[in-house]
């Protein structure tokens, strides 16, 4: 059943906390108990704040005292000085050492090895003999060029007598076409006046005939004497000109013999040219040092037979060291020309010679494994099919210790800065900015932002954020380190590294 309650009071008098009804008569036994049960709440209200606030002070204070008096375990780490140093970015190959010219002498053609005149190892000067070869195929050449010349020789003579021939012939000839002109021209004129002759009778035995004082048959008998006349007359003529004839053939043919005769020459004198070449050659025995150097290997011994193009020896100039490099096509693209390189021997305790890049050509060649004589640090055997561009380096001066064909370490240094502050880059903490954890007077560790420069492989230039001696602090991987964290140098233990984790 609801119950109304309307308030007799003005707005002003009433509070949130009391309640007055206008009660009828007929309920006012139940006033008295609500205005007990409105007492009982707020005492209970007061008596629930005042507990909070005293429970809440004993907390604070048993906090504070807590930390006051417990004692946080330093953070083992590992603290390192900032120091004046190096930074460099390199490029890292594997090259192979040679000398300075050094070159394989081979064989011009098939030759035998009479003589070896040098050993291993051995200064050498320039044009000192070394090898004596005995070449079989030249002297093969040279016997069969020698049954040659005989007969080009041979033909010469046979070709020089047939041109005295000719021209005994010719001289024949022409003596019998002298004669012949000498008859046709004392023959000439007789037979001009007997055929002038035999043309006056006809013509005066033509008039008789027609006065009818000689017959036709003494007329048939003069014109056949004009046709004797004329045809003895014409064979005069064809007489000396085939004489003549004669003569032209004999002097063609004396030309033709002095043509061969030439031709036959010309052969002899090209004979003994090559002769004479085949003899220099096998004069040329001797195979001799083109420059100053040292006999770095022997390919032959006394006796052997070697192919065309087959290696004798190897030679090279002592006083320049050089090392070959197969650069890969990412490393050739930050070389240059005159960079500083440094060159170590591989093992245990190396050795560092400085050298400069003097070469690096411009086009990438992909050989197969066995061709390379360096191949990059770290890329195994499966790069040998990859394009790669050579490039040499040469020593500033000769170490007079590394061998050549030996492997060898070669750093090409593309960038340098010297004697500034270096960082290890496992200090360098990650974040908006830089930072790293610096150890302070109190041993405790501190957020420094840095400002860094150059970057090397293991190091970092430090620019502004840290001084010389400042003591950064290499944080393990299973630490974490906050501000103001105790540091204790040293490994971190065991049970540390369990508490951190459980945590």
């Amino acid at each position: 059943m609801k119950q109304k309650f309307h308030s007799t009071l003005p707005e002003e008098e009433q509070s949130d906390d009391t309640i007055k009804p206008n009660l009828s008569q007929s309920e006012s036994p139940n006033l008295s108990r609500i205005k007990k049960l409105s007492k009982y709440r707020v005492g209970s209200r007061w008596i629930a704040t005042s507990t909070g606030v005293v429970l809440f002070g004993i907390g604070g204070w048993a906090g504070y005292y807590y930390l006051l008096n417990h004692r946080v375990s330093p953070v083992a780490v590992s603290l390192i000085s900032v120091q004046r140093g190096n930074v460099e970015v390199t490029v890292t190959e594997a090259g192979t050492v040679e000398l300075g010219g050094q070159q394989t002498l081979k064989a011009p053609r098939d030759v035998t090895v009479e003589q070896v005149l040098v050993k291993e190892g051995q200064q050498v000067r320039s044009g000192q003999t070394l090898l004596v070869l005995r070449d079989r195929q030249v002297q093969k050449e040279f016997q069969e060029q020698l049954l040659e010349n005989k007969k080009n020789k041979e033909t010469l003579a046979r070709r020089q007598q047939v041109v005295a021939e000719k021209k005994q012939k010719f001289k024949e000839t022409q003596k019998r076409f002298q004669k012949s002109q000498k008859a046709f021209a004392r023959s000439l004129l007789p037979e001009f006046e007997r055929l002038k002759n035999a043309q006056r009778r006809l013509k005066i035995s033509q008039e008789l005939l027609q006065q009818g004082v000689i017959s036709d048959r003494d007329l048939q008998t003069n014109e056949e004497n004009l046709t004797n006349a004329r045809i003895a007359l014409k064979n005069a003529e064809d007489k000396l000109e085939t004489d003549r004839d004669k003569v032209d053939e004999a002097r063609a043919a004396v030309k033709d013999a002095e043509s061969e005769q030439h031709k036959a020459a010309f052969d002899v004198r090209r004979g003994d040219q090559k002769l004479r070449e085949l003899q220099q050659q096998l004069s040329d025995r001797a195979l001799k040092a083109p420059t100053d150097g040292i006999v770095l290997k022997l390919e032959v011994n006394p006796g052997n037979g070697v192919k065309t193009e087959s290696k004798l020896l190897t030679l090279g100039n002592s006083t320049k060291e050089i090392v070959r490099l197969k650069l890969t096509t990412l490393n050739a693209a930050k070389v240059r020309i005159n960079q500083v390189a440094r060159v170590s021997t591989i093992g245990p305790n190396p050795k560092v010679f400085i050298g400069k890049v003097i070469n690096l050509s411009p086009q990438a060649t992909t050989s197969t494994s066995s061709d390379e004589p360096g191949l990059s640090l770290g890329t195994g055997s499966s790069s040998g099919n990859q394009a790669k561009v050579d490039a040499r380096v040469l020593l500033d001066k000769p170490s007079k210790k590394l061998i050549p064909g030996s492997q060898v370490s070669v750093e090409v240094i593309q960038q340098q800065r010297q004697n500034v502050l270096t960082i290890p880059l496992e200090v360098l903490q990650t974040g908006e900015r830089p930072f790293v954890w610096v150890k302070d007077e109190k041993a405790r560790a501190q957020k420094r932002e840095v400002t860094l420069g150059l970057q090397g492989l293991t190091t970092v230039e430090v620019k502004s954020g840290l001084r010389e001696g400042d003591q950064v602090v290499q944080v393990p991987p299973t630490q974490i380190i906050t501000p103001n964290a105790p540091l204790q140098e040293g490994v971190p233990s065991l049970s540390n590294l369990g508490d951190k984790k459980a945590q």
